[in-house]
């Protein structure tokens, strides 16, 4: 029996999904998903349970996670952009 050695650094070839995307701009950026049995209503990126880390996330490899924050002020910029995209599609 011969045992040989295959490298899996080709992206084609992905064990898991990647929990982060590099954009075009250099940005890293986490990617979306859910959690199993867990209130969709509450982002779990913020919360302390490290879900990230624990690999508890079904990953959407082609959805990044937006941080509207808690209020308009957090990021005024993309809760217009939201907003109009909203109205638009509605």
């Amino acid at each position: 029996m011969t045992l040989k050695r295959h490298e899996l650094n080709d992206s084609d070839n992905r064990l898991l999904d990647p929990y982060f995307t590099v954009l075009n701009n250099g940005w890293v950026v986490a990617n979306n998903g859910w959690i199993l049995n867990f209130d969709a209503r509450e982002n779990f990126a913020e919360n302390n349970n490290f879900h990230y880390l624990k690999r508890d996330l079904v990953i959407w490899g082609d959805l990044v996670k937006l941080n509207y924050g808690s209020k308009k002020m957090n990021s005024t910029f993309l809760w217009k952009r939201m907003k109009k995209y909203v109205c638009k599609m509605a």
